[in-house]
């Protein structure tokens, strides 16, 4: 027999993972707790023991997935993020994605139905306009803030559920479009883009 500890996780695994299920399928938030606890395998009781209530289920899922995404956008070293590695990191944020694709896709019902749930994505532009201000060669027409969103749009969650759900991309295309987005914005916004007429 498997210890409490141990079963208490894993049974809140399943649940979150059922929840994310539901979500997708449904395309929203409506769900019961039955539905949640029927998918998940466990009793309507289990259920509440872990989450009180159906916004606590939906806070804990956002909160898994945001950790997830936290733990898996990491800069590799100490240096943080660089505009030369950002169209890597869109390509490894894609394949992130598609691993995690039920999960993931939740979060993004999840992030469109509340702005609560947008932390990961504001600190992580945030980590972006940092790098794209400190670069000396920028040369953009816009704000460094304008530049760091449109490429953090482009490998964010919900772009990848936009090109993959909506636009019906692969997830070779979406990961190749999204990396060739992000260089492109880049090279636009440093002296690599067409020069620029002067006033």
């Amino acid at each position: 027999m498997k210890p409490t500890a141990e079963r208490r996780t894993e049974n809140r695994e399943a649940i979150l993972d059922a929840l994310a299920e539901i979500v997708v399928a449904k395309g929203g938030l409506d769900f019961s707790v039955q539905q949640v606890a029927d998918r998940a395998g466990v009793t309507h009781r289990t259920v509440y023991n872990h989450f009180p209530t159906r916004e606590a289920m939906r806070e804990a899922l956002a909160v898994h997935v945001e950790e997830r995404l936290s733990r898996s956008h990491t800069p590799p070293d100490a240096a943080g993020i660089t505009l030369d590695g950002l169209p890597q990191i869109a390509a490894d944020s894609f394949a992130m994605f598609e691993t995690n694709s039920s999960q993931i896709r939740a979060y993004v019902v999840l992030m469109l139905a509340s702005r609560g749930f947008a932390g990961v994505m504001k600190k992580r532009s945030a980590e972006i306009r940092k790098a794209i201000e400190s670069h000396p060669e920028f040369d953009a027409p816009i704000s460094p803030h304008a530049v760091a969103s449109a490429v953090r749009m482009f490998f964010s969650a919900t772009g990848w559920h936009l090109l993959t759900e909506l636009y019906g991309l692969s997830p070779a295309e979406a990961s190749a479009t999204a990396r060739w987005a992000a260089q492109s914005i880049l090279d636009a916004a440093t002296k690599k883009g067409p020069r620029r007429r002067k006033k």
